[in-house]
């Protein structure tokens, strides 16, 4: 071997490309889990890969991942929340019923439940009390709402919301 001639890396080389490719595996995965879950349902069900089909399946994926992201804010504090289910089933009566029925009250009600939701908070941290048991609580206390508000499934959004 003459000077010009490099050397093999050992360590570094073999350590970065395994770094590299367990990245690209990450990045991956969401992917790769969506394509397995499609292609399950594809075969229990060859009629949800029509347009219809996939409308429905992918209709209520934004306030599901707009829940999912509450909902991981929350653990990063090491935290649980039970209600936000709850929370989102009650806001969605509201937005059935108040909102489309009367549209200011509709809006006061909504304010006032991210009011609630934040004094909530509030109290789990001033206090210092489990955050599990106070929205188990709290999820009967929203879950009770919803049922008043619309004692049955049903309900659409107002037009003006819908456009």
């Amino acid at each position: 071997m003459n000077a010009s001639t490099p050397l093999p890396l050992k360590g570094s080389a073999l350590k970065a490309s395994g770094f590299n490719r367990a990245r690209l595996l990450r990045g991956a995965l969401p992917g790769v889990s969506l394509a397995v879950l499609l292609i399950t349902i594809f075969i229990m069900q060859p009629r949800a890969m029509s347009y219809m089909g996939m409308n429905l399946m992918l209709n209520l994926a934004v306030p599901i991942a707009f829940a999912t992201i509450a909902q991981m804010l929350i653990i990063t504090v090491n935290d649980l929340d039970l209600s936000l289910g709850s929370f989102i089933s009650f806001v969605a009566c509201v937005a059935a019923t108040l909102l489309n029925q009367h549209p200011v009250l509709g809006c006061l009600a909504l304010l006032g439940c991210i009011a609630v939701y934040a004094l909530l908070g509030a109290l789990i941290h001033v206090r210092n009390l489990p955050s599990i048991v106070v929205t188990l609580g709290m999820s009967f206390i929203w879950m009770g709402g919803a049922v008043l508000l619309l004692p049955a499934p049903g309900g659409t959004a107002p037009q003006w919301l819908q456009g």
